[in-house]
């Protein structure tokens, strides 16, 4: 049952964390001059009067719908334990490592047809922010969606069980393998011009610790550390000089108290490409609790009217509009430069598709998944289960962020973080069975 907590905890703390806390927030007075800040102040001001919904019985019930997800992890979770056994199979080291070697091979060579390999455009200081972007826009459809799967969520999946045996079972040369493919990891989240994916691969380490034992404070005291540290260097990194001059100019002659707008990054969408340094000032603090609760009353308000609303998102089928381009466009109105995306949480994408009781029916399979999935295939104390517990927390996460359909198969989703996990299982289990094939024919 463990894992079932860690993931329900998982995914309050990002919701709060990223949209309940800051869209609670925009309701009063102080709420809307952070988001105006947050926003860029005047030169993009939030149309407030627009926002008729803003506070309204909608608006907040949308907002703590959230909860219904509880008790259907709990049911689900009830309904899954009993009468079902963990799978059990002896997996040789060599085979993680052989399927992290192909895929990071198959990446490099990607890397490499789209001229990025040596990932020296990250740190290219005469290049200047939208530049970047652009960049970044464009080996999104150089690299492909297999690319970015293997990026975010099958090789970290892969680093998460090696790390689990280096602790679990004191295997040395695990713990080699995942020092290596760790550092590759961040590289290649470097390459694609990223810092969220690196953030959140520090996130899928901490998991690995605390379901090994490593201890909850030790553990969350390392990851803040580290992802803190990590965000301040990547942040500075991704401005050109003749920017950071003009910031600085531009701080002397407002004095320390400059409200410029800052924001983050958020993967896997291109979001908020207006903002100006994120390494310093109060924009660092406000881009926490805003990065996803800023998107919340645009969705409210564009989607209160059905008229507008896009229609439930299906793979490989196009549909009315795409919610997250839209609310974008209506954020960032002046943006031309590169398609923009606002994502939002699973529930508030299922109302934008098609209404609360979309939203609600969301949540209830949102909830089945978790509590199936954390029972099934994480109730052992073995590796396998501490990377598929790892991989059902950060779907925890993911569903957070983003629609149930991005949570399930886009590149960040469910599939591909337990990609790997089934095939390590496969391969291990026709390793196993092969000699007893042999001497039967």
């Amino acid at each position: 049952m463990r894992t079932v907590y860690l993931a329900v905890l998982t995914l309050v703390g990002a919701y709060l964390g990223t949209t309940g806390i800051g869209a609670a927030l925009f309701p009063t007075a102080f709420g809307q001059a952070r988001l105006q800040e947050f926003m860029g102040g005047a030169s993009n001001p939030v149309p407030l009067s627009w926002m008729t919904t803003l506070g309204s019985p909608l608006y907040w019930s949308l907002l703590a719908s959230m909860v219904v997800i509880t008790p259907a992890v709990a049911i689900a979770s009830a309904r899954t334990w009993k009468g079902i056994s963990p799978p059990n199979v002896d997996i040789p080291v060599w085979i993680p490592i052989a399927l992290a070697s192909a895929m990071v091979a198959y990446c490099a060579f990607k890397l490499a047809l789209a001229g990025g390999l040596t990932a020296h455009e990250m740190f290219d200081r005469t290049v200047c922010y939208e530049g970047k972007i652009e960049r970044r826009a464009e080996l999104i459809n150089l690299l492909g969606n297999r690319y970015y799967s293997f990026a975010y969520s099958s090789l970290p999946i892969i680093a998460c069980y090696l790390l689990a045996r280096l602790i679990l079972l004191r295997d040395r040369i695990a713990g080699a393998a995942f020092f290596f493919l760790s550092l590759i990891i961040v590289w290649l989240d470097l390459a694609m011009m990223m810092k969220a994916p690196i953030l959140i691969y520090v996130g899928f380490v901490s998991l690995t610790l605390m379901l090994c034992g490593f201890g909850l404070i030790r553990t969350l005291a390392l990851a803040a550390t580290t992802a803190v540290g990590l965000f301040l260097v990547m942040s500075n990194q991704q401005y050109c000089d003749q920017e950071r001059a003009l910031w600085q100019k531009n701080n002397k002659r407002a004095g320390p108290l400059n409200d410029s707008p800052s924001t983050t990054g958020s993967a896997p969408a291109i979001k908020q490409p207006t903002q100006t340094s994120t390494a310093q000032g109060p924009g660092f603090l406000l881009s926490i609790p805003l990065r996803m609760a800023s998107v919340f009353p645009y969705y409210v308000q564009e989607f209160s009217d059905p008229t507008q609303r896009c229609g439930i998102e299906i793979p490989k089928i196009e549909a009315k509009c795409y919610a997250p381009i839209k609310v974008f466009k209506l954020m960032y109105p002046s943006v031309s430069f590169v398609t923009g995306y606002a994502p939002a949480p699973a529930q508030v994408a299922a109302f934008a598709e098609s209404g609360m009781i979309w939203s609600t029916i969301v949540l209830i399979i949102g909830g089945a998944i978790i509590g199936t999935g954390a029972s099934l295939l994480a109730r052992g104390r073995d590796p396998l289960s501490c990377a598929s517990a790892v991989a059902i927390c950060v779907f925890c996460y993911y569903f957070t962020q983003s629609s149930l359909t991005g949570s399930l198969v886009h590149s960040y989703g469910l599939f591909w973080l337990l990609l790997p996990i089934v095939a390590i299982t496969a391969a291990a289990h026709l390793r196993n069975e092969a000699p007893k094939w042999f001497y039967k024919s």
